[in-house]
């Protein structure tokens, strides 16, 4: 291997990492999407409430711990969106 050609290819991110870092750099919220995100946050917390208060074996350790769970399944829901 030559390490000259090595050495250009070592520090480039791959394409779809530049592109979702391009889209980010660009991106500005609206008051449609801030209300969107608020809502399917709300939702979020009514369905994962309503679920660790139906199921006896599955606990919370409180509001807190609760609103940690909804803010991480609203990041994830957000990446894995179409």
């Amino acid at each position: 291997m030559d390490p000259q050609v090595d050495a250009g290819k070592r520090h480039r991110l791959p394409e779809p990492v530049r592109m979702a870092l391009r889209v980010l750099r660009g991106y500005r919220p609206t008051g449609a999407r801030i209300r969107a995100l608020v809502r399917s946050m709300a939702t979020s917390f009514v369905v994962l409430s309503t679920t660790l208060w139906l199921l006896p074996g599955v606990t919370a350790s409180g509001l807190v711990a609760m609103l940690w769970l909804v803010a991480l399944v609203t990041a994830v829901g957000a990446v894995l969106r179409p």
